[in-house]
């Protein structure tokens, strides 16, 4: 599912799930509280980003080798309306990856939490080995798949750690204290008047996240007046910690006047090597094969060819 992000949300570090939770745009629609863009407007910044095991970008994919981990994630949105209702939405992913980078994320039906045992509502299979992926349709027993290519510049591979002996301390760590790292202006074209968006960057620092080192970044968007039928600025702020080492979104919090808060968090990890069954087909489902997704849009058309199996 696509979300109508901004390249300024992706900037924050992006890792664009592949499934993940309600579109913002989905989420203001339920609730009856969207805000009018003008046509040819670009989307609001800071829209949602989910971790994810695979890193999809304008340039394509990007595949982890050498980290393998099986996580749970949730996400939460929640909007508060003009006469003060909350609603509140909830979504939940269960994620694996081994070494070889061949990645799998189940989505749960909503409300349901990642440790359900119901089956899940879509699932999603990257098989970087065989250059192929899957989605899978339970109900119908279907596996639509298509092929993809991956540039050997595009594949991070992370080398095991080195042993240490007796007498070899580890590396002290050090704690960054918050910078301000960048502060940049966006041109947006409105109604024929151009507008500037500002983009502020402050790092974090480190911090732990479920066993995980991460990196912080806290991301201030201000939206000018005019640039969304708004008769003041709004401000976006999105906190984001990234594992350097797992190329994984850990925790991404965001607050959007616009769309609502929006948190999106690893809850467990656990970084033993999944079961190889995961990352295959079940044997009693037909595959439909799909002509290859456009890298740039990630769309995908319609099924050309079935095989059965």
């Amino acid at each position: 599912m696509k979300f109508p992000a901004s390249k300024l949300a992706f900037a924050l570090g992006s890792l664009a799930l592949l499934t993940a939770a309600q579109s913002p745009a989905t989420f203001a629609q339920t609730t009856g509280n969207t805000p009018t863009r003008s046509k040819g407007a670009p989307p609001p910044a800071g829209g949602v980003m989910v971790a994810s095991t695979v890193s999809v970008t304008s340039a394509g994919i990007r595949i982890m080798v050498g980290a393998p981990f099986s996580a749970e994630q949730e996400s939460e949105r929640s909007q508060v309306l003009a006469d003060g209702t909350h609603v509140t939405q909830t979504s939940h992913v269960r994620m694996y990856r081994d070494s070889e980078g061949r990645s799998r994320h189940d989505r749960l039906l909503p409300g349901e939490s990642a440790t359900s045992n119901h089956a899940p509502q879509t699932v999603q299979i990257v098989d970087p080995v065989a250059k192929v992926r899957y989605r899978l349709d339970a109900q119908r027993q279907i596996a639509h798949r298509y092929a993809f290519s991956v540039p050997e510049e595009r594949i991070w591979r992370i080398e095991p750690p080195q042993t240490e002996t007796a007498d070899q301390s580890p590396p002290a760590r050090v704690e960054r204290a918050p910078v301000q790292t960048a502060t940049t202006l966006e041109s947006l074209e409105q109604g024929g008047e151009t507008l500037r968006r500002k983009v502020s960057r402050v790092s974090l620092g480190t911090q732990t996240i479920e066993g995980i080192e991460t990196v912080g970044t806290r991301t201030t968007i201000t939206i000018p007046v005019g640039a969304e039928g708004n008769d003041r600025p709004i401000e976006i702020v999105c906190e984001n910690w990234k594992s350097p080492e797992l190329k994984l979104m850990m925790l991404l919090k965001c607050t959007d006047p616009l769309r609502g808060d929006h948190t999106t968090r690893i809850v467990s990890v656990d970084r033993s090597e999944p079961d190889p069954s995961l990352f295959q087909v079940p044997a009693d489902f037909r595959i439909v094969d799909l002509p290859a997704r456009n890298q740039q849009t990630g769309s995908v058309p319609d099924a050309t060819t079935s095989t059965e199996r």
